[in-house]
């Protein structure tokens, strides 16, 4: 069994039962129990939903992964705020734009919000809807779907077949991790199909990461890079990591460095 296949496995099995022993999980994915022990070390360090016990594993409670969604959301925010302020320059009045759940793109939505009045967002973030309603500006579609309390998003087939019924101009997409080999990825098991429903019919594709998400894997595989226009990033993405990604043909869109840097 591939381990994306087992990767899913466990997730999905210890969402319906909370915890599991490493037997169970052996026996689930039909491997040893050596095997077990690093997926699960992968799943954890990949997104916070999965915690390893002594014999075994359990999954997060609600609050716990509230907790680490509040924390993502200030993290690194002085370079969050600084990328934002590239898309200006990407973006026109009057386009369709779709945006999708992230805490990059929650300070992305703020600089659109009071950068332009016309544009129709399509988003699943209720986080995202809050900014352009409490700023009154441009127009926003929120595609149905249940709720992830969590992270505060809504997700399901519902909701990623609206999102593809849209012709949109610009997809601004917030990801976990970036890596040559492996393209694209993210943690969120519920926000894969969101994102390649926006990416489907978007004329351009952007990819909103700061400079800590490069050269990272999470677990479940989003898009090759030749599947994206260009990443948008902060100006304190290391130059050889740069040049490494643009000598590969991938389009990296940064600010200029500081003096003295």
């Amino acid at each position: 069994m591939i381990k994306q296949k087992r990767l899913d496995n466990i997730l999905n099995y210890l969402a319906q039962n909370k915890a599991a022993t490493l037997s169970e999980l052996a026996k689930l994915n039909g491997v040893s129990l050596d095997t077990v022990r690093n997926d699960l070390a992968e799943l954890e360090q990949g997104g916070g939903m999965v915690k390893r016990v002594h014999g075994g594993a359990v999954y997060h409670s609600d609050d716990s992964r509230r907790q680490v969604f509040r924390l993502r959301n200030v993290a690194r925010i002085e370079e969050k705020t600084e990328l934002a302020t590239l898309i200006d320059d990407l973006v026109a009045d009057g386009q369709a734009v779709a945006i999708n759940n992230g805490t990059t793109n929650v300070v992305v939505a703020k600089r659109l919000a009071k950068t332009f009045t016309r544009l129709t967002i399509v988003t699943n973030s209720l986080s995202v809807v809050q900014v352009f309603t409490l700023a009154q500006t441009n127009s926003v579609i929120i595609p149905g779907g249940a709720l992830d309390h969590s992270e505060n998003c809504l997700y399901g087939g519902h909701c990623e077949e609206e999102i593809s019924s849209y012709n949109i101009d610009t997809a601004i997409i917030a990801a976990n991790a970036i890596s040559l080999e492996k393209g694209i990825t993210d943690f969120r098991l519920h926000e894969e199909g969101i994102i390649k429903a926006m990416l489907k019919n978007a004329k351009t594709r952007y990819v909103v990461a700061d400079s800590s998400k490069f050269d990272s894997v999470s677990f479940i595989n989003i898009c090759s890079l030749d599947q994206i226009d260009a990443i948008i990033t902060d100006s304190k993405l290391e130059d050889e990591v740069y040049q490494r990604y643009t000598e590969s043909g991938v389009r990296i869109i940064r600010p200029k460095k500081p003096e003295g840097n």
